[in-house]
């Protein structure tokens, strides 16, 4: 209770019970119903997972909802109350929600990875075009090269059924 206003609030809330219980009662957690509820009424968890993983550099609308509440309690009673800080704790949703979140995340974790296997495809087409079509004569010697860098056996760069390479025409 801000010094100030304790004459106010006294006259306010003196007839009422338990002077500081009734107070925060009455002002506090009235008002700090109203804030969450004007906060949180529009939260829709699916539109806000939804940017939050197509995006890796957005927040949560989550994670700004402790920090407007504050702002706006103290604003609406902070000439009469010093708020210092609001605990907002986590959210549960029912298993059906729960269930949605998972398959969104599901669903963006393929969409990321069929995303990033489009990106290879398309710089090994670039790559595979550069080279041209190479002859048998190239493919031999190439694995020849890996094979004397990478200190392997050879045997496996000649075309027939014991290297298990097949080549066709």
């Amino acid at each position: 209770m801000r010094p100030d206003a304790a004459a106010t609030l006294f006259s306010d809330y003196a007839n009422q019970g338990d002077l500081m219980t009734t107070i925060e009662n009455a002002l506090v957690i009235r008002e700090l119903e109203l804030v969450v509820n004007q906060q949180v009424g529009d939260y829709d968890p699916i539109t806000d997972y939804q940017s939050v993983v197509g995006t890796s550099s957005q927040n949560s609308q989550f994670t700004a909802f402790g920090p407007e509440i504050l702002k706006t309690m103290q604003a609406d009673i902070g000439n009469q109350i010093i708020v210092k800080s609001v605990l907002f704790p986590y959210m549960g949703y029912s298993a059906q929600v729960e269930g949605k979140l998972q398959q969104i995340q599901q669903a963006y974790a393929n969409y990321a990875i069929a995303s990033e296997n489009v990106k290879v495809n398309h710089q090994n087409a670039l790559a595979f075009a550069q080279l041209g079509t190479p002859n048998l004569n190239q493919l031999v010697a190439q694995c020849l090269q890996d094979s004397r860098e990478n200190k392997t056996s050879p045997m496996g760069c000649f075309p027939g059924q014991a290297s298990g390479l097949q080549l066709s025409k």
